[in-house]
């Protein structure tokens, strides 16, 4: 999965409402404030503004127990095991976004 697929897969995780449009070759988001996104633009890869709200939400979930993230490496304990991403230390927010991505592909599947 590139990095615009994952980013599409947050995007709906969160609830952010997606139009493809005629002219536009790629998927449309529409942020909570109405902000036009394509997955190319979203910074779930890149800010911690953009990807602590989605760990958050996972967090609220019945599931999830903890989320550990630690220099280089993030873990999201579950009812029944674990799912985690280690990175270099200094892509503590790579393995941040590749663990939460692990666990919407898991969360999708269950669904």
């Amino acid at each position: 999965m590139n990095i615009n697929e994952s980013n599409r897969l947050i995007a709906e995780f969160m609830g952010i409402k997606s139009k493809t449009y005629s002219d536009t070759p790629c998927l449309v988001h529409y942020n909570f404030d109405n902000t036009m996104l394509t997955s190319d633009r979203m910074k779930y890869v890149e800010s911690w503004d953009w990807i602590m709200p989605v760990l958050y939400k996972i967090d609220q979930l019945e599931e999830v127990k903890e989320i550990s993230v630690k220099v280089g490496r993030t873990r999201i304990w579950l009812k029944d095991g674990f799912i985690e991403s280690n990175s270099f230390k200094e892509d503590s927010i790579l393995a941040c976004y590749k663990t939460v991505v692990k666990f919407i592909e898991d969360y999708n599947s269950r669904k």
